[in-house]
């Protein structure tokens, strides 16, 4: 506790700073490792796609579309105080999107980039309202906000490696084998929410 307060770190700042643990390992696991991987060994090569550029089109859909959303969503979320709800809602919303990405069939490719992209919407909302609650937990001068801003990257960099290198993703990206399905909709179902504390 005294390294924390030498940190000029507080209950609240270190509460906040390690959602972004379980987020961010949560989004490396899933949105960033296994969803690409599962998209590209079970889209059918008579498809006809480039996968990879398909996936990095679904997330910039994704992300355009959450930035479309983000000023009108936040300006309610303000209006009603509900900054909380809305990341436990729009956190739900991924879990659920993207264990029903791993549930479908791999022929379905339709259905798994719709699933992705709203996957990845509701986790780039997440993010932006999640991150505007930084002027809850702290003053607001701009050196204690950089600071907890490095924190929590920290942190969650931290999350993120610790949860791959425990699941064994490193090994699973680089060998070629083909991912079980069983594994990726265990780590991608509701029952990982433990990633948000």
């Amino acid at each position: 506790m005294d390294l924390l307060r030498s940190m000029n770190l507080d209950f609240d700042k270190v509460a906040w700073s390690l959602f972004d643990a379980g987020c961010w390992g949560y989004a490396s696991v899933t949105v960033s490792t296994l969803v690409p991987l599962v998209f590209k060994q079970d889209t059918p090569k008579s498809a006809g796609l480039d996968v990879s550029a398909v996936w990095a089109n679904a997330v910039a859909v994704g992300t355009l579309a959450a930035g479309l959303l983000c000023p009108f969503l936040g300006a309610a979320v303000d209006v009603w105080s509900l900054r909380k709800a809305t990341v436990a809602l729009t956190s739900v919303g991924m879990i659920v999107f993207l264990t029903m990405f791993a549930a479908v069939d791999g022929s379905q490719w339709v259905l798994l980039i719709i699933l992705a992209v709203t996957g990845v919407m509701f986790y780039s909302v997440m993010q932006a309202v999640y991150n505007s609650l930084i002027v809850h937990v702290t003053e607001s001068s701009e050196d204690e906000l950089a600071w907890l801003s490095a924190v929590q990257c920290a942190i969650g960099n931290a999350g993120a490696m610790l949860l791959m290198s425990l699941l064994g993703l490193e090994d699973a990206k680089h060998s070629g084998a083909v991912i079980p399905r069983q594994y990726v909709i265990k780590v991608a179902s509701p029952r990982s929410s433990w990633a948000f504390g």
